[in-house]
């Protein structure tokens, strides 16, 4: 089966999988999204999304890469900026997580083995799914091409950028994951002997299933009011200070449990330690051509 075929097929079956998706786009003031689905090598299927600007307003395109838990719903408000922008957006859910395949039959572990996998996946979808090309190929009337991504998505956004010189113009990353609080010595051994001792499908240490911030014991369905958000959101300045936009996350994933992931497993933070430390090895960030732009938090 060619590329097209499973795209045709997969956005013709894909049923619910996209039906929280076309509601939100509306709620969003955005056109309806080109959505499906792409199978890599190893049978893994990643959703996509792509949502296009009129074609008299447009100025270029962007591809936005989610974080670590990420889904391609979270940042409908973003999408919309960028499309009344004018530029056309492209997204996807990285390899388990979102509605993409998840790795393990546990669905709320995160894990992969390696971080190659996902500049791979996001290759393959570059190359058969959008219309982004490198400079050599491009049409200068489709404008700028942009990359812009969120944590793990800024991280892997750069080992992009170092691979594949050309494909993007420029490049803005948010709180990108260029290393991690727990990367020292002690949990780095203590994570590697984990790992080496055939456990690297746990959850890693201090991690376990999704929790949600806000649950009424009383009535699970009980999705809370912005002030609980406001009262409860202290406990996680790092990661949220918008009380609102995370009442609204935990609505989606209320909605839509087959999107909620868990923490990491032992296997992905070795991953993680190991793709952390290439990029900190000598010369590798000097080797990317393209400017970029990192915004961290306070």
């Amino acid at each position: 089966m060619s590329v097209n075929d499973q795209l045709q097929s997969t956005e013709t079956t894909g049923g619910n999988d996209h039906a929280l998706l076309e509601a939100l786009s509306r709620k969003a003031g955005l056109p309806s999204p080109h959505a499906g689905y792409i199978t890599v090598p190893d049978g893994t299927r990643l959703r996509y999304a792509h949502w296009r600007t009129r074609d008299d307003d447009r100025q270029g395109s962007v591809l936005y890469l989610n974080g670590r838990t990420e889904f391609i719903e979270k940042t409908m408000d973003v999408y919309g900026i960028l499309v009344r922008s004018g530029l056309d957006v492209w997204t996807i859910d990285w390899r388990g997580q979102g509605r993409s395949t998840r790795a393990l039959a546990d669905p709320e572990k995160g894990h992969v083995a390696d971080y190659q996998f996902f500049l791979d996946d996001l290759q393959q979808f570059i190359e058969e799914v959008t219309d982004l090309s490198a400079d050599a190929d491009r049409d200068p009337k489709r404008g700028r091409q942009i990359l812009l991504a969120h944590s793990m998505g800024g991280h892997l956004g750069l080992r992009y950028l170092h691979d594949h010189p050309g494909v993007f113009d420029a490049a803005a990353f948010s709180a990108p994951m260029i290393d991690l609080s727990v990367n020292q010595a002690p949990l780095r051994w203590i994570n590697a002997t984990i790992v080496g001792l055939g456990f690297d499908q746990r959850y890693a240490l201090g991690t376990g299933g999704f929790k949600p911030i806000y649950l009424n014991p009383e009535d699970p369905g009980d999705n809370g009011t912005l002030e609980d958000y406001r009262r409860l959101i202290a406990r996680y300045e790092e990661l949220h200070s918008d009380a609102k936009k995370r009442m609204e996350m935990e609505r989606i994933l209320r909605e839509d449990p087959a999107l909620a992931l868990g923490g990491p497993t032992a296997g992905w933070l070795d991953a993680t330690f190991r793709s952390i430390n290439l990029t900190w090895s000598p010369g590798y960030a000097e080797a990317i051509e393209t400017p970029v732009l990192m915004v961290g938090g306070g």
